[in-house]
């Protein structure tokens, strides 16, 4: 069923904004600055996405109720999760606009047809879109959708179900069937071999070496998110000379993740004592005085290192080395490596059920996929997932053992 179409335009709460606008007419600077101070607790949370009418500049009541109640929750804390969510749902609204379709009269004709413009590139003056990034446009859709009917604004949602894969004896759960079923993001990830003969070799010889070499193998030896890894502070860093971590090959580093999530990851002590090794050297510069809230990875000018100068680093080993590997990439390594690890550690003990009948607990314990799941910090298992696909094509990873981590010599 169509409708007369309301259109909408969507916006983010930045709180520096007020502080560049325009003094009111009639009021002291200081007491406009003292009014903003006085009711910056009553302010929405930063990076809050808001939808209004485009012709009355009205909120939209219905949408940014669903941003209150099922888009901004304790899962998803992080405004950029809020951003690349928002975006999504508010191309998807004006697609509907464009064909005097409500969203809440959209119907499974209406989203099949969107995914294929968004995919295709045909009727869009935008390249096409990867599945990988429908999908994030797609899990906003389910949210919305699933928020209208709970809320009782629809009847019918405009997608039916499908069976997804289960865990190890854990129950499969339906998934929405306007996901891609086989998303093009290819996991990429570097064989350790050529990590370890090309790869370090040649950042040992680059420029800020002290740094990229311990930054580099952080990311590939704990699987770490790039922001995560530039987030550190010196205090987060252990002391590896501490009696507790005397007899152990690695030490725990809690790093704070996606929705200002934390996570505690074993670090190989070598890794950690190169990384020391960097900050106590001359190369370490931090533009500011030295305390534990100093950044660790610092850029040229004594900054903290950016997401986009680590792309560039890792553009320019591939260029010189013929092997392309992205930051992203390392985590994927990590991930490949260390599934084909637990699988091999869950088929000796397997081999131990069978022969000394052991207790079918201690089994479930060494789920491979949930214990891969809890060290990358994935929110979900089905984020786990994609890395079981790897282990065709790389099988002879499964021969490798958890602990030729521990054996890396700068």
């Amino acid at each position: 069923m169509c409708a007369p179409s309301t259109m909408r335009e969507l916006f983010f709460f930045k709180r520096e904004a007020l502080d560049r606008a325009p003094v009111p007419e009639g009021i002291d600077a200081e007491e406009w600055r003292s009014f903003l101070h006085s009711v910056e607790s009553e302010m929405p949370e930063e990076g809050r996405p808001c939808f209004l009418d485009a012709a009355t500049s009205a909120p939209d009541e219905e949408l940014n109720r669903f941003v209150s109640e099922r888009l901004i929750t304790p899962r998803r804390a992080s405004p950029r999760t809020w951003s690349s969510y928002a975006h999504g749902l508010s191309i998807t609204l004006r697609h509907l606009e464009a064909q005097s379709v409500d969203w809440k009269h959209a119907t499974q004709a209406h989203l099949n047809r969107f995914f294929w413009v968004r995919t295709s590139g045909k009727h869009q003056n935008v390249a096409a879109v990867a599945e990988s990034s429908w999908n994030v446009t797609a899990t906003a859709i389910v949210h919305l959708y699933e928020w209208a009917r709970d809320d009782g604004l629809i009847h019918v949602l405009p997608f039916s179900y499908r069976a997804g894969r289960g865990g190890f004896g854990a129950p499969a759960k339906d998934v929405a069937d306007i996901f891609a079923k086989n998303p093009d993001n290819v996991v990429r990830f570097i064989p350790i071999d050529n990590y370890k003969n090309i790869w370090r070799p040649t950042i040992l010889a680059s420029r800020n070496s002290l740094r990229n070499i311990s930054l580099i193998d952080l990311l590939v030896a704990a699987g770490l998110r790039i922001t995560e890894a530039l987030n550190l502070n010196r205090g987060d860093l252990p002391d590896i000379n501490q009696p507790q971590w005397k007899n152990r090959k690695t030490v725990p580093l809690t790093v704070t993740g996606k929705g200002k999530k934390t996570r505690t990851v074993p670090i190989p002590k070598h890794i950690m004592r190169a990384i020391w090794f960097y900050i106590e050297s001359e190369e370490y510069r931090p533009k500011e005085e030295v305390n534990d809230d100093s950044p660790v990875f610092l850029s040229t000018h004594g900054n903290r290192l950016s997401p986009r100068s680590v792309q560039l680093l890792f553009q320019r080993i591939s260029d010189a080395t013929g092997i392309k590997l992205v930051p992203h990439g390392c985590r994927h390594t990590f991930a490949v490596y260390q599934l084909a690890g637990l699988i091999r550690k869950l088929a000796i003990r397997l081999k131990q059920i069978k022969e000394e009948g052991a207790s079918a607990y201690k089994l479930l314990l060494t789920d491979p996929l949930r214990r891969l799941q809890k060290l990358m910090g994935h929110s979900s298992i089905l984020s786990t997932y994609i890395y079981l696909d790897c282990l065709e094509e790389a099988e002879e990873l499964v021969e490798e053992s958890l602990e030729s981590w521990a054996t890396w010599k700068s």
